[in-house]
C-alpha cells in the first residue's frame, strides 16, 4: 500500500470509538476476555500508540480456530480474534454503519441502526429489538384472515458460505460509482481482513458485531429480488418468513427464494423449512403468543416491586418453566422464564424461593443441552450448591466435556464458588493449561488457578507455562492469574512477562494498580421488595399474535435480554 494511502486510511478510522465498542461486543463472545478488556479500556490511548503502525500488518497478531457445539451436537468453528484485529474490524463497522444501513431495505430486520444516535454512539445496545420487531411484524401479516399459509425457513451454515469477494462487490455497488478514496481504502481493508481470518476466501467469524452487520447485508440483493416479486417477505440475518394466501404461492415463493440464493451460492437448510397452511395446527403454534404475553405481565409485575404480587407470579412462571422444559420443548422460551426467574430473585425476600428450584432445572441442562452452557454458566453462577460442584466435578474431571467450550465455560463458572472445591478439579486445571488442546480452555482454566491455587502454583505456572512460544491467549490468562502474588513477587513477574511479550504493557499496568482482584464475577446487587407498588406506565400493546386461535394484541416485552 502507498505510503500516503497508508497515513490516509489511519486517519480514517476511528480506533478510540472502536475500543468503545469492543467493551460492548464482548459481552456475548462464545469464549468472553476473562476480564472484558477492561486493561484496554482504561488505557486505551497508550493501547493504540504501542500499535499504531502495527494495526494494519495482519500478520502480526494471530487469531485462533476454536469449535463451538451445535443442538445436533455437531460442532461449527467459532475463531478467537485477537483484540487488535477486533478494534480494527470495529473502525471499519463504525466507518460504514450509517451510510450502509440507509441503503438497505425494510424487510431486512437485523442489526440496523438506531436512527437517533450519533455516528460514536454504540449501534447494538439493544440488538434483540430487531429480533422482536421481526417476529411482530410477519405475525401480524399471517394473523390477516386474507392470510393462509406462511414459509418458515432459514439457511444452512449461512456464515461459512458468504464470500469475502462478494461481500466486498455488494459494499461497494451499494456505495455507488462515485465511492469516495475513503471508501475504496477502508474497503480494500476490509477484504484483506476477512480473507485473512477465511477459509479459502468464504466464511466470517461468527459472533462478532461487525461478522452480524455484514451478514445482514449480505442478502440485501435477495432481499431486494423477493421484495421486487410482490411477497411479504421478512428476514432477520438467515431467519426468513413468506406470508402468502395460500400453500401454492407460499410453494413458488419458496422456489423462487431458493433461485435467488442460488446465485450466490447459498441454499436453504432442509430440516428447517416448513409450510404451514391455516388448517394446519402448526400454523396456529407459529404465530401463538401465550408465552409472550405471561412474559410481559411477569417484568410489569417484576418491576413495581410488590411482594404478594412477585410470589404468585413465581408460582406461574415455574409451571410455564416446566412445560417448556423437555429435550424437544421451546428452548428460547425455557430461557425466557429463567430470566424472569432470575429478575425475580434479585428481590432478597424471594431470592430463596427461586435459586435452589431454578438450579434443579438447569443443572441437568448441562449434559443434555450443553450447546446452551453459557446460559446455563449465567444461571448457575448464582448461589450455586453443592450440587454444582458435582457435576462440575463430572464434566471436568471424572468425565471431561467432549465439547472445549463447554469446558471453558464451566471453568468460568467454577470461579464463582466460594466454597473448598475438591483438589481435583484444580489439578485438572493445571493439567487443561500443560495440555493446550484449546488456546481459549487452557487461559481459562489459568484464571481458576490464579483464584484457587498456592502461591507456588501460580509462580510454577508462570515458569513453566509464560513463554515466547505460548500464545497471546494464553499468555494473558496467566497474567491475570497472578494479580493475587505478594505485590514484589507478582511485579518481578509481570516485568519479566513484559520483556518476553510487550503486548502486555496495559494488561500489567492495569492488574498492578487495581484496587482488588478482577476476575469477572461481580454479580446484580439484590434490592428489597417496597410497601407501595412501583407505579408503572401502561404499556402500549404494539404486539399482535394469537392466544387459543384469538386474534390479540398486548404489550411487547422491553427487557429481552437473553430472550
Amino acid at each position: 500500500m502507498p505510503l500516503n494511502d497508508y497515513e490516509k486510511l489511519k486517519e480514517t478510522l476511528n480506533l478510540r470509538v472502536a475500543i468503545d465498542w469492543l467493551i460492548k461486543d464482548v459481552k456475548d463472545d462464545f469464549y468472553p476476555d476473562p476480564i472484558r478488556y477492561a486493561d484496554i479500556k482504561k488505557y486505551k490511548d497508550d493501547y493504540i500508540r504501542q500499535r499504531q503502525h502495527r494495526f494494519l500488518q495482519f500478520d502480526s497478531v494471530k487469531y485462533h480456530r476454536e469449535d463451538v457445539p451445535k443442538k445436533s451436537l455437531m460442532l461449527r468453528e467459532a475463531i478467537w480474534l485477537h483484540p487488535t484485529h477486533r478494534i480494527l474490524y470495529l473502525a471499519i463497522l463504525r466507518h460504514f454503519f450509517k451510510q450502509l444501513d440507509l441503503l438497505l431495505l425494510p424487510c431486512s430486520y437485523a442489526y440496523r441502526c438506531n436512527k437517533d444516535g450519533d455516528q460514536d454512539d454504540y449501534p447494538f445496545n439493544d440488538k434483540i429489538r430487531g429480533w422482536k420487531q421481526f417476529k411482530n411484524d410477519y405475525r401480524s401479516a399471517a394473523v390477516e384472515p386474507s392470510m393462509g399459509a406462511i414459509l418458515v425457513t432459514d439457511l444452512s451454515s449461512y456464515y461459512d458460505h458468504i464470500s469475502c469477494e462478494q461481500m466486498c462487490q455488494r459494499i461497494h455497488s451499494l456505495l455507488g460509482s462515485t465511492i469516495s478514496r475513503e471508501n475504496r481504502l477502508v474497503l480494500a481493508n476490509l477484504e484483506e481482513l476477512l480473507t485473512h481470518w477465511s477459509n479459502n476466501r468464504y466464511g466470517i467469524p461468527q459472533n462478532h458485531d461487525p461478522s452480524s452487520f455484514l451478514g445482514n447485508l449480505y442478502l440485501h440483493n435477495v432481499d431486494h429480488e423477493m421484495s421486487a416479486l410482490g411477497y411479504q417477505y421478512f428476514r432477520f440475518v438467515d431467519d426468513i418468513r413468506v406470508v402468502t394466501k395460500t400453500k401454492r404461492q407460499a410453494i413458488l415463493a419458496l422456489h423462487d427464494l431458493q433461485r435467488a440464493l442460488l446465485k450466490h451460492r447459498l441454499f436453504l437448510a432442509t430440516d428447517k423449512t416448513h409450510i404451514y397452511t391455516r388448517d394446519d395446527p402448526a400454523f396456529e403454534e407459529e404465530l401463538d403468543v401465550e408465552d409472550d404475553v405471561i412474559l410481559s405481565e411477569a417484568e410489569r409485575t417484576i418491576n413495581k416491586g410488590c411482594h404478594d404480587e412477585i410470589e404468585a407470579l413465581v408460582d406461574k412462571l415455574f409451571i410455564r418453566l416446566q412445560k417448556h422444559s423437555g429435550r424437544n420443548a421451546n428452548d428460547r422460551m425455557f430461557r425466557a422464564y429463567s430470566n424472569r426467574l432470575l429478575d425475580a430473585a434479585l428481590y432478597s425476600e424471594i431470592r430463596g424461593a427461586i435459586i435452589p428450584k431454578l438450579h434443579e432445572f438447569v443443572i441437568p441442562r448441562l449434559k443434555s443441552h450443553p450447546y446452551r452452557s453459557d446460559y446455563w454458566v449465567k444461571m448457575l453462577r448464582i448461589e450455586p450448591s453443592a450440587d454444582v460442584v458435582t457435576v462440575l466435578q463430572e464434566l471436568l474431571v471424572d468425565e471431561p466435556s467432549v465439547f472445549a467450550w463447554q469446558r471453558f465455560h464451566l471453568w468460568r463458572l467454577a470461579l464463582y464458588l466460594n466454597s473448598t472445591l475438591p483438589i481435583t478439579i484444580l489439578n485438572q486445571a493445571i493439567k487443561a493449561v500443560a495440555e493446550e488442546e484449546s488456546h481459549a480452555v487452557a487461559s481459562q482454566a489459568a484464571v481458576y488457578i490464579g483464584k484457587y491455587g498456592s502461591n507456588t502454583q501460580k509462580e510454577t505456572l508462570f515458569s513453566d507455562h509464560f513463554t515466547s512460544q505460548k500464545s497471546y491467549l494464553i499468555q494473558r490468562g496467566i497474567l491475570i492469574a497472578l494479580q493475587e502474588l505478594p505485590s514484589p513477587v507478582r511485579d518481578q513477574l509481570y516485568d519479566r512477562a513484559v520483556e518476553i511479550n510487550s503486548d502486555h504493557k496495559q494488561l500489567v499496568e492495569y492488574l498492578r494498580t487495581i484496587a482488588e482482584p478482577n476476575y469477572m464475577t461481580r454479580l446484580k446487587p439484590t434490592k428489597c421488595c417496597v410497601d407501595v407498588p412501583v407505579e408503572v406506565e401502561p404499556p402500549e400493546n404494539d404486539g399482535l399474535g394469537l392466544v387459543d386461535g384469538e386474534v390479540i394484541r398486548f404489550p411487547l416485552i422491553n427487557e429481552y435480554e437473553e430472550y
